[in-house]
């Protein structure tokens, strides 16, 4: 099952993922979902894997925010947020 999150290394880090969240929350009317947890275990993954973004065009995690209807947003996206 995917999900999204953020996993941080230190409580530094914690805070400004917190806040940062909780900042855009104010750009949706329905809730952000994500973990946000200390990283336990990492692996790189194979090596077909990686940069999928540029190997992928249109690939599914590709999201044009602007896309977004009106009703869906508390306020209109800020560019450089």
């Amino acid at each position: 099952q995917y999900r999204s999150g953020i996993y941080y290394s230190d409580e530094a880090d914690r805070q400004v993922i917190v806040q940062f969240v909780h900042n855009m929350q104010a750009y949706y009317a329905d809730e952000i979902v994500v973990e946000v947890e200390p990283v336990r275990n990492f692996y790189p993954a194979e090596e077909y894997h990686q940069d999928y973004l540029q190997k992928t065009n249109g690939g599914y995690c590709h999201i044009n925010l602007m896309l977004a209807k009106p009703e869906e947003r508390k306020q209109p996206i800020k560019k450089n947020v």
